[in-house]
């Protein structure tokens, strides 16, 4: 397959990591959710909007293709912008503010899970406690005890050598899942001749069913990044059907299953209500225990990659706008080396979830955002690729001239940039200058820039205050609810419903594409589903945490 393969993603590395994406700490919440809803009615509205969910996956690819056939309307610049993401999707279909929506809602489902993982560490916790410290400690405290850990997770440069961690955190998330489901069916054995109260249906706390099952479709937004990474494109549409079989089958088990066997779940993580039952020896508490233990041990390896997209987008809108405006590149032209500033800078319009480590569906990002290569650079000379900077400096070029310059000469007010590209401009010139007194044709020995230099990345205390500042206020988030249930249920009543109801039905009815009359209807009926959902789930979640989590009354 060397050299005559297309590059790209396999199906079944495509397929993994579709799956991956939906199930995670969320799945665990689902028992209670089918608590809300009872057995036979959450069986029912979890296919229903299982296949609302798949119908949008499909639309946005749809759409994403359309708009690529049907270019954009090239920018002042003179740019054309390819539509690679939901945001771009919801950009070209809706306009700008569509586009702010899709951003500010995906930063809010980041930022939102990321005070769900406070008070998945809190209730796990405290279940592996013995009976009488649980009187006395609380969700709260023990999230204040895990905030220093989260903390100085968040002043890592960069969490791609937390790769290998990402992927043991997936591992232990399915364990912990095949550990609670051998458990329930120990549990169903054991009482088999016991009749089990559950409910067939309760129709009165169903939007909190609604919300909790929203919140656990939150990889909607991962369909387009495994669509543009794929190696052959029309392998989409297996990956689409038969990942969201698997993820819905699996979503049915841990939920259904799971309220059959412990009908009074009250806990926002399976893990955590098992591991607090008295069991009748600690043979048999060993599993929920285990099972307990691994999903605190993934929610800490998963949160800083959880917690990265949305912090560096949010950091350099405030720390790096202005370099980004005024920073100075180096572009490789026919005639040398010359210092010009970009046309534009590349905007990262999406974020991805914490999957996104060390996985085949996405390239990897520079360290600091703003950094990112540009494509191409409109030059007098033809069109050439912009190399990134540390290749350029390791290159050696002798036979450039002394003093390579633009045909633009940069003012005094435009040469001003940040201090660390200068040295590296300064160091890139004096190596390409020719020394004095060698002979010509003799070899020159470049001088070597180590690659770290280029990439480096300086933790300034104003950035660390604001990192700390973000996980502070995921923290106040998880303390201001700290009923686990609840807090699922109202984020993803309140931005899951729009993500991933909403908003792709109301991008397919804006798209000029052309259209069956069925996905009038279905879209239609989404967006009722979508609205009525997300406005009485959200009313209840409110109302649960006000009442500290009791609306039965």
């Amino acid at each position: 397959m060397a050299g005559g393969a297309a590059p790209g993603a396999s199906k079944n590395a495509a397929l993994l990591y579709f799956i991956k994406a939906f199930v995670g700490p969320g799945c665990l919440s689902l028992p209670l959710a089918f608590q809300n809803a009872g057995l036979e009615l959450g069986l029912v509205t979890l296919l229903t909007l299982a296949v609302g969910v798949t119908l949008n996956l499909r639309t946005l690819v749809l759409c994403k293709r359309y708009y690529n056939t049907n270019d954009a309307p090239p920018t002042p610049g003179g740019r054309v912008h390819k539509t690679t993401t939901y945001a771009d999707v919801a950009e070209r279909a809706l306009g700008k503010y569509g586009r702010m929506l899709v951003e500010v809602l995906v930063h809010i489902v980041q930022l939102g899970v990321c005070a769900v993982y406070f008070d998945f560490f809190g209730e796990n916790m405290r279940a592996l406690l013995p009976r009488k410290e649980r009187e006395h400690i609380g969700v709260r405290l023990l999230a204040l005890c895990i905030f220093p850990v989260y903390g100085s997770l968040a002043l890592l440069k960069s969490v791609k050598g937390l790769a290998k961690f990402a992927a043991l955190a997936n591992a232990l998330i399915f364990l912990a899942i095949g550990i609670v489901l051998f458990s329930a069916a120990a549990a169903m054995r054991q009482d088999a001749s016991t009749s089990r109260q559950y409910a067939v249906a309760k129709p009165a706390t169903l939007p909190l069913f609604f919300g909790t099952v929203v919140y656990s479709f939150e990889g909607v937004c991962n369909m387009l990044p495994v669509e543009n990474a794929l190696r052959h494109a029309d392998d989409v549409w297996p990956i689409l059907y038969g990942g969201m079989s698997v993820v819905v089958a699996c979503y049915a088990t841990v939920g259904a299953f799971c309220y059959a066997a412990w009908p009074d779940v009250q806990s926002g993580s399976i893990t955590a209500e098992i591991a607090s039952h008295d069991h009748a020896s600690s043979l048999e508490a060993a599993g929920p225990v285990v099972a307990n233990v691994c999903t605190v041990v993934a929610v800490i390896f998963t949160f800083p990659i959880q917690l990265f997209p949305s912090m560096e987008l949010l950091e350099a809108s405030f720390f790096f706008r202005e370099r980004k405006r005024r920073r100075r590149h180096l572009v490789s032209t026919e005639d040398g080396v010359e210092l010009r500033r970009p046309s534009y800078v590349k905007k990262h319009s999406d974020v991805h979830s914490a999957d996104d480590v060390g996985n085949p569906m996405h390239a990897a990002d520079d360290e600091c955002a703003g950094d990112d290569e540009l494509d191409e650079v409109k030059t007098s000379s033809p069109v050439v690729k912009r190399p990134s900077v540390t290749p350029l400096l390791e290159t050696p070029d002798t036979s450039t001239p002394e003093t390579p310059t633009s045909t633009n000469p940069l003012t005094k007010d435009e040469a001003k940039s940040d201090p660390e590209f200068d040295n590296l401009v300064d160091v890139e010139l004096a190596k390409r200058r020719e020394p004095a007194n060698t002979e010509v044709g003799e070899p020159v020995s470049p001088r070597a820039v180590p690659e770290a230099t280029a990439k480096r990345k300086v933790m300034t205390w104003p950035r660390v205050f604001f990192r700390l500042g973000v996980v502070l206020g995921t923290f106040l988030a998880a303390v201001a609810v700290p009923d686990l249930g609840a807090l699922i249920a109202l984020l993803g009543a309140l931005t899951g419903s729009i993500l991933s109801l909403i908003a792709p039905a109301l991008i397919n009815r804006k798209c000029p594409r052309e259209k069956g009359g069925w996905e009038c209807v279905a879209d239609g009926m989404t967006i009722l589903i979508g609205v009525i959902g997300g406005t009485l789930g959200t009313y209840q979640a409110f109302l649960n945490v006000v009442n500290g989590g009791d609306i039965s009354e």
